[in-house]
């Protein structure tokens, strides 16, 4: 046999076994596997849903008519609660407080004598939030002054603080934020207003009455 013909044997010779390894070797790396799919994956935004009161949207307002010189008491009794799924920071602010001096009458025009004195001038209220609606001021209770500070409750505080009363004019324009956090579907307080016609206060005011407009807000905490 000649070297070449040795030389070809030898070749076929190794190429059969390198066939023969790569058919054993590549039934060595037969693993076991498994297939799992997820399905139907989905992403909901959360809500925030402020109520005011019974209904929403609100339909709430305060009416004191009549009113006279040495009336007080408490209105508004607002329920507070936040239905959505995601907790919120509640806010408030007040709109403009317009007055309007209604027809005059005989004793309102010889008191005023051309003065521009109203109402809302007169009037004093308190905005305040009542955690349980007890009517009672106590712990966990705030008011809101009409410098647009929140005012928290203070052990021994016999009553609603006198500072927490003021003109009703001086609340026009006024906004509180991050007063509380409402949790996720739950109630959180009970809004109220306290309101207090002064014995003292005249005939300047007769006929007169006041207009103004409460915002409530829930806004999502920062980060």
């Amino acid at each position: 046999m000649g070297s070449m013909d040795q030389t070809k044997k030898i070749i076929l010779t190794a190429l059969g076994m390198a066939l023969i390894a790569f058919f054993i070797g590549g039934g060595t790396y037969a693993y076991f596997s498994d297939v799992e799919m997820a399905q139907n994956n989905n992403f909901t935004a959360g809500t925030l849903n402020l109520w005011v009161g019974q209904y929403d949207p609100c339909n709430e307002s305060v009416t004191i008519n009549p009113l006279k010189p040495g009336d007080s008491g408490i209105t508004a009794n607002w329920t507070l609660r936040n239905t959505g799924n995601i907790a919120g920071i509640f806010n408030v602010s007040m709109g403009a407080v317009t007055g309007d001096e209604g027809i005059s009458t005989e004793p309102e025009g010889e008191m005023t004598n051309g003065s521009t004195v109203g109402l809302e001038d007169k009037l004093r209220v308190a905005l305040w939030i009542d955690v349980d609606n007890d009517g009672v001021w106590e712990s966990g209770d705030q008011y809101l002054d009409s410098a647009g500070n929140i005012r928290n409750y203070s052990a021994g505080d016999p009553d609603l603080p006198e500072a927490a009363y003021d003109a009703l004019d001086t609340f026009g324009n006024r906004s509180w934020d991050d007063i509380k956090t409402a949790d996720a579907d739950s109630a959180f307080g009970y809004f109220r207003i306290s309101y207090d016609l002064p014995p003292e206060t005249g005939n300047e005011v007769q006929g007169d009455s006041c207009l103004f407009n409460i915002t409530f807000r829930l806004k999502q905490p920062q980060p």
